[in-house]
């Protein structure tokens, strides 16, 4: 079978230009962590500044994260017929023009137009950058590959909160979108420069018709999540069905049949809501729980959430042992179980010491968090031939992201309006408790199925 652009343009690559793609794709990942962490810390002050109430503000995390849902298995094919290039540079520079539109916004419909273009750019991106990575053919570089990007991933959580209130405190709430544009627009550069050109795979156009269904059901289940609307929850399910029947008519579908066949892809799509609830769980409630709770300021409860990035960095190098040694298998589990155990302790002794306590146990979360992400990352490629890994990373993404909205709306519910001491324990319980089922199924999934 003849390679795909995706193939042929990493088995072409130098050694030089592998190292800068590998800095590139972090680079990706971080701004986009980032971008999500520091832009909720800037929330307070975007209202003030526009004058407009926190549930309209609340939008502008919304307005981020439908189109981000709603392109990525398009965009991962996009990348199987033009190349990997186009995509992520193309995406990259959409996201810069969206920073740039929302840091100079004057009014709220303005700032949210800027974040749909972020979102869309971002999602364009995302899927093809692991499908590059998972093309490489050394194992050892691909490893490396996705062991940097979650590195990035969590330092830019551990970081983001305490940049972000210095930042908002003093520059201004535009800062958090103006500052990144000239990260993400040098990243577009460099890759586009670093990167061997591809030839455009003219065999077959891309089924639109199913694309705009699949877009709209998941930007709809984003919506649905996001902010409550069961008006969207409506053309989700017309826009999923609309999909299935289009899909079932054509010889060359939008999500290539023998995808969602593949035994790796399955478990890490098992495995990755489980990660994703543990993340957003750590993130969202931890950062809340360190103000809320323990009554320390933004900055400060960004101090104390810094182990998690910490830990990433050994669970990172960790997952390349792993990954070489054993496979993904034993370390998505080992690191999924690990996650549940963490939070399970948090939530069991809320009023430990940080020193003696938390800390650790912060630090061992966030190694458990990359060795799963890591290797579940990795297992979504594994069988993916030339000319589908943008598929199954867009359907790997779109999991991701709707677990993550989902995970996001159902801790709110358990934290209430006014959260207490009580209610981050049963925060900290449920992640632990639903991660282990996540756990649990993949366990039963890997034993069934044959290696």
């Amino acid at each position: 079978m003849p390679r795909s652009v995706s193939g042929r343009a990493v088995a072409t690559m130098s050694a030089r230009a592998f190292v800068v793609v590998a800095a590139a794709l972090s680079t990706l990942n971080l701004l986009v962590v980032f971008d999500g962490l520091v832009v909720t810390v800037a929330l307070p002050a975007i209202q003030d500044a526009l004058g407009t109430t926190s549930s309209a503000t609340s939008w502008v995390i919304t307005a981020f994260a439908v189109p981000l849902g709603g392109t990525l298995l398009l965009a991962g094919r996009l990348g199987d017929r033009i190349g990997p290039r186009p995509c992520f540079a193309g995406g990259l520079v959409l996201f810069a023009l969206g920073l740039l539109a929302s840091g100079l916004a004057g009014t709220v419909p303005v700032l949210l137009a800027g974040r749909v273009l972020q979102g869309l750019g971002a999602g364009l991106a995302l899927p093809n950058t692991f499908a590059l990575a998972s093309a490489i053919p050394a194992p050892g570089r691909r490893r490396a590959v996705f062991a940097a990007s979650a590195v990035a991933g969590s330092s830019g959580s551990a970081v983001a909160a305490v940049i972000g209130g210095l930042l908002v405190d003093g520059l201004g709430w535009r800062s958090v979108f103006l500052v990144p544009v000239p990260v993400a627009v040098v990243t577009a550069a460099v890759l586009w420069t670093m990167l061997p050109g591809e030839g455009r795979d003219r065999g077959v156009s891309l089924p639109w018709t199913s694309s705009a269904w699949f877009v709209a059901a998941a930007a709809a289940t984003v919506l649905t999540i996001s902010a409550g609307s069961w008006p969207a929850a409506g053309v989700a399910v017309v826009a999923l069905a609309g999909f299935v029947v289009t899909e079932r008519r054509r010889r060359d579908p939008l999500l290539p049949r023998g995808v969602l066949a593949q035994r790796s892809l399955r478990g890490a799509l098992l495995g990755m809501p489980g990660q994703v609830v543990a993340y957003n769980g750590i993130v969202y409630v931890g950062l809340l729980w360190f103000q809320a709770a323990r009554g320390l300021s933004p900055w400060a409860a960004g101090l104390a959430f810094a182990p998690v990035g910490v830990g990433a960095i050994a669970g990172s190098r960790l997952a390349m042992v792993v990954l070489a040694r054993i496979g993904w298998r034993g370390g998505a589990v080992a690191g999924l179980l690990v996650s549940a155990g963490a939070l399970a302790v948090l939530g069991l002794v809320p009023d430990a010491p940080y020193l003696a306590v938390v800390l650790p146990v912060l630090t061992v979360l966030g190694a458990a968090l990359a060795l799963a992400v890591v290797t579940l990352n990795v297992a979504a490629g594994l069988d993916s031939t030339d000319g589908e890994r943008g598929a199954a990373y867009g359907v790997f993404e779109t999991t991701t992201h709707v677990s993550s909205a989902l995970a996001v709306a159902a801790l709110a519910v358990v934290l209430g309006a006014a959260a207490t001491s009580a209610d981050f324990v049963r925060a900290f319980l449920t992640q632990a408790g639903v991660t282990a089922s996540f756990t649990l199924a993949l366990v039963v999934y890997l034993r069934r199925s044959p290696s």
